[in-house]
């Protein structure tokens, strides 16, 4: 299944604590993340997603926010950074 507009995703299980199990979504061609996992403040482990190709997105903006406890991933294939904010930043 691929995915291209991910923005807003709404995950209504709220005490979810990982992201085990969506580590082989096609998301290649999706070009905003915006909020996708916005709100889930009980998320403890992102790692999953490390290995997500994000080379087409352009927005990560608030993608974790509010997801205090959480461990964030650091893309393999698009280098970068997280604010406080949960937006990533891709360092090239």
């Amino acid at each position: 299944m691929e995915y291209r507009k991910l923005n807003l995703l709404k995950i209504n299980i709220w005490s979810i604590t990982s992201l085990a199990g969506l580590e082989n979504w096609n998301v290649s061609s999706a070009t905003s993340m915006f909020a996708m996992f916005y709100g889930l403040s009980n998320l403890t482990d992102a790692t999953a997603i490390a290995d997500w190709n994000v080379t087409s997105s352009i927005n990560f903006t608030k993608m974790f926010q509010n997801c205090n406890k959480v461990t964030l991933p650091i893309f393999t294939n698009l280098p970068g950074t997280w604010d406080s904010n949960g937006t990533y930043i891709p360092t090239t």
